[in-house]
């Protein structure tokens, strides 16, 4: 592997933070974010962006409230991604899986 000698540093909002922690679930940012680079993938924004896209093309009108709702299902199918690995990976269901499926599942009934 490759010596680490430079350093990303990115200055965000509360919204934004809490977001990315949200992302990076149990991993350390770093793990995460190489993960990512790795991946050679633009950022998961992007398929909110693609469905926006496909929808303004059908004259559907898109509002500010739908738009943070595909965002926050696009989040929660991340989430579920990241919970469905970690379960594979480590062979087994503990409290932190379920404390997690119990948030997702709460933050799905107040859609």
């Amino acid at each position: 592997m490759a010596n680490k000698t430079k350093f990303i540093n990115v200055r965000v909002d509360e919204q934004t933070h809490k977001k990315f922690k949200d992302m990076l679930g149990s991993r350390k940012q770093s793990e995460f974010i190489r993960e990512l680079l790795d991946k050679n993938e633009p950022p998961k924004v992007k398929v909110v962006e693609k469905v926006i896209e496909r929808v303004k093309t059908k004259k559907v009108i898109v509002d500010n409230y739908n738009r943070d709702r595909i965002y926050l299902l696009n989040s929660i199918s991340n989430n579920i991604n990241q919970i469905a690995k970690y379960c594979n990976t480590k062979k087994r269901l503990d409290s932190s899986v379920l404390k997690k499926l119990d948030d997702i599942l709460s933050t799905l009934k107040g859609l």
